[in-house]
């Protein structure tokens, strides 16, 4: 999904696997700030700034590790946009949605018109049912998708 000097989008502060795997794939990691005034959200101006024809792909985390913020569902269809404008995939690591409380929503970017066939949602057990030591994961992606993967 990411070829050498492929742009890929990504939140920071975040994971730092994220920035590691972008350059294990010969992409160019572009970091973008979340902001704790909007809910530790991507400063969209930022994003706006650096999304182009050069970006292969969005990284986003809601709820996110570290700061525990949920994307609002405005700037997940700002997002989207973006995404679809640029023909960008979404690589959507929701590991955390069911850990929201307090009846908070989170909303993946996947159930955004015309998203559904541009995102790769990452998810697992580990998080949800306190098995950290698994490491059981899996992915929802478009079916024609997985073959074009290279698994390891």
């Amino acid at each position: 999904m990411v070829n050498p000097g492929d742009e890929v989008i990504y939140p920071d502060p975040g994971f730092p696997t994220y920035e590691a795997m972008i350059r294990v794939a010969g992409g160019v990691p572009v970091p973008i700030p979340l902001r704790e005034e909007n809910q530790f959200s991507f400063d969209l101006e930022v994003f706006d700034r650096n999304v182009s024809d050069r970006t292969k792909m969005i990284v986003l985390n809601s709820p996110a590790n570290p700061t525990g913020g949920v994307i609002p569902l405005n700037d997940l269809r700002h997002i989207a946009a973006k995404a679809l404008e640029f023909g960008c995939w979404v690589l959507s690591d929701e590991i955390y949605g069911h850990l929201a409380y307090d009846g908070l929503i989170v909303p993946s970017i996947a159930t955004i018109p015309g998203m559904l066939d541009r995102t790769v949602i990452c998810d697992g057990f580990s998080k949800t049912y306190a098995m950290t030591g698994w490491r059981l994961g899996y992915m929802i992606m478009p079916p024609a998708l997985p073959s074009a993967l290279n698994f390891c």
